[in-house]
């Protein structure tokens, strides 16, 4: 048994190391673990043994894994409990833990993702989350979700049980910063190879500073970014100045999970299926990169959009078909000055010409459109006729890919109402749908719009965040039929708890996007102003994100706050007639994202919820689930999601 005044000793010097590598002052940590400053101090001093609890609580601020914190003892007791280390890989680890009988031990929550598998040795374990307890005898085991409080309940003997705790990847170690020297540009590529090796494998996020003479910093980043790609990997650099560069390592495959695509697709049309197809591509076997380009420069319909959003996953730039076309189409009618000057609520704060333009470049915006497609074109097999009221807050790309994905013989039977409250995106929505004579587009409040009829469909793309939630669903469950289908496509944050928490998981999810849309452009043919903006948001954007992933809260938000003002500042200097490069739109784009966060931050036109909670307030509206699934992926559960409701 390991001696108690070691363990302080050895437990304080950790952590005492841990804070002060991540820049932590005591009380700032003491203020994330939820204990006193002086509590830290003596742990720190070795003068006091902590709980258990204390110690989790103290390595989930830290951002590291209790393993991690604990590792130089290899066991940690108490009178009760005691919890041996046997072995720790990236995000796994396996404790020996032994409980005195009649013992009742409530354990706080791990990160989230965290999960628990329980094999019992000996004795009998009452264990699991709080509301569903399971008894395990002797030989059996249990797995559990160990993000949200559980117990562990012994009976008349002592109990000795194996633990299995598997972190998800954000959690599984903390980010890491190395410097190099170019002095042996072998030794350096090969520690760029290790490092991805390492991200591939499941690390949230690795920074890699190269320091040394301009050539020299120079070519070794070239000629690693020229065989960067790696399958779940996103890889950015930044020169910082002439003898410095910085390369982020992001753990990223958004394109991994394609459990939520459908195989029958009978009823769909031949844009959906190449969709589809080329989805399926990218996520099972390799790609043929000319085709990709070739399908992004020529093809202006949602496929060209797809391959073009993967090409910008890699980091090689390709603007879509469909934006080109757009930005053609639009450029000579919005006007060139990006300053914003409109008194609708929503222009206030999001610039209606860049949203219109570049809306499209979102990650997953075609991938949304596929489910809702098809679960419309399900409908359309028992209905020659439907009433669709579209809500929505942008121009109306959603509407016209959702029209190229269903059946054509079909199209001209749906009878489409987008409602909008910002006057200008009006406008650009009703020259881009006027091909259509079915889609009739109203500027309207959605919450005081009456209709004569019911709808048998309500779709809602990206819209319903703008909205009161309870409200919105209240006015849909007017509007639509008896056995009516509501659809919502839309962004949903990770699970939080309080306000941090919130911020943190708002934090998390934009810049995911916003990671997926850093391409890597030649700076030398920009101009100034243009490279002052790809500098701004590739370092806003990593910067803001290591330290939230390193658990530096408060300077990841000072990070983003400041580099945000600094894009505020230089963006109504861009011309958005004379891009010198029109591949800066991925970075227009991304402001418009880091925007959405800004507002996020301050609850101003971003209602962003969780995804539990939007389908909790559905059912009470009256509505019954009927499927979800999640096509973006960002951070923790959250991402953009379709969901699938019904009117009971």
């Amino acid at each position: 048994m390991t001696d108690t005044g070691k363990i302080s000793e050895a437990i304080g010097r950790k952590i005492m190391m841990l804070r002060r590598r991540k820049g932590l002052t005591l009380s700032e940590l003491a203020r994330s673990a939820g204990v006193s400053k002086s509590t830290l101090s003596e742990i720190e001093s070795g003068n006091v043994n902590p709980t258990i609890n204390t110690l989790w609580a103290i390595a989930r601020a830290l951002g590291v894994s209790f393993g991690e914190l604990v590792e130089p003892l290899q066991e940690i007791c108490t009178e009760d409990v005691c919890v041996q280390l046997l072995k720790r890989e990236l995000n796994v680890e396996l404790y020996l833990m032994h409980i005195r009988r009649k013992v009742t031990y409530v354990s706080s929550p791990h990160p989230e993702g965290a999960r628990e598998r329980i094999i019992v040795l000996r004795g009998r374990l009452l264990c699991g989350p709080l509301d569903e307890p399971r008894l395990v005898e002797v030989g059996s085991s249990t797995m559990f979700s160990a993000d949200r409080t559980h117990i562990y309940a012994t009976f008349d003997e002592d109990c000795t049980c194996l633990v299995l705790i598997t972190y998800s990847h954000t959690f599984a170690r903390p980010n890491t910063v190395i410097t190099l020297e170019t002095l042996d540009h072998e030794a350096i590529t090969s520690k760029l190879e290790e490092t991805a090796a390492q991200v591939q494998l499941g690390l949230p996020s690795y920074h890699i500073v190269i320091i040394g003479p301009e050539e020299q910093v120079k070519r070794a980043a070239n000629d690693y970014m020229r065989n960067r790609y790696r399958p779940m990997v996103k890889i950015v650099s930044i020169e910082r100045d002439s003898h410095t560069c910085s390369i982020f390592l992001f753990h990223r495959d958004p394109f991994k999970d394609l459990s939520w695509v459908k195989s029958d697709l009978a009823e769909v049309s031949e844009c959906m299926r190449k969709c589809v197809s080329l989805l399926k591509d990218v996520a099972y076997s390799t790609v043929n990169r000319d085709s990709l380009v070739k399908l992004a420069e020529r093809n202006d319909s949602a496929l060209g959009l797809l391959a073009s959003e993967y090409l910008a996953f890699l980091g090689e730039p390709v603007v879509p078909a469909y934006v080109k076309k757009m930005y053609e189409y639009l450029i000579n009618i919005v006007d060139n000055n990006l300053t914003i000057k409109s008194s609708s609520s929503f222009e206030t704060y999001i610039d209606a010409r860049l949203y219109t333009l570049f809306e499209p470049l979102h990650p997953g915006y075609v991938r949304q459109m596929i489910p809702v497609a098809y679960h419309i074109a399900r409908l359309l097999r028992s209905s020659k006729m439907l009433n669709v009221l579209d809500i929505g807050c942008g121009p109306c790309h959603h509407v016209k890919l959702m029209l190229e994905l269903l059946p054509h013989e079909h199209v001209r039977k749906l009878n489409i109402v987008c409602i909008d409250k910002a006057s200008s995106l009006v406008n650009y929505a009703k020259m881009i749908m006027k091909e259509y004579d079915n889609v009739n587009i109203i500027c309207d409040d959605f919450l005081r719009y009456e209709c004569s009829y019911k709808f048998d469909i309500i779709l809602c793309v990206g819209a319903s965040h703008h909205i009161d939630t309870w409200k919105f669903l209240a006015r849909c469950s007017k509007l639509i039929s008896e056995d009516g289908v509501l659809i919502i496509a839309d962004e949903f944050i990770p699970a939080f708890n309080d306000w941090r928490s919130r911020m943190r998981a708002a934090i998390l999810h934009h810049l995911a996007y916003v990671v997926d849309s850093l391409v890597e452009l030649s700076t030398e043919d920009l101009s100034e102003v243009e490279k002052k903006l790809v500098t701004l948001v590739k370092t806003c954007c990593i910067d803001t994100l290591h330290e939230i992933l390193s658990n530096n809260f408060e300077k990841g938000l000072s990070h983003f706050l400041k580099h945000y003002r600094e894009l505020e500042e230089i963006i109504p200097k861009i011309s958005l007639r004379k891009l010198t490069n029109l591949a800066v739109s991925f970075y227009l784009f991304s402001y418009l994202e880091l925007t959405a966060l800004r507002l996020g931050l301050a609850y101003v036109e971003e209602r962003k919820t969780t995804l539990h909670n939007f389908i909790r307030l559905a059912e009470k509206a009256g509505f019954k689930l009927v499927e979800t699934c999640r096509v973006y992926p960002t951070y923790g559960h959250g991402g953009t999601h379709v969901i699938v409701l019904r009117r009971e």
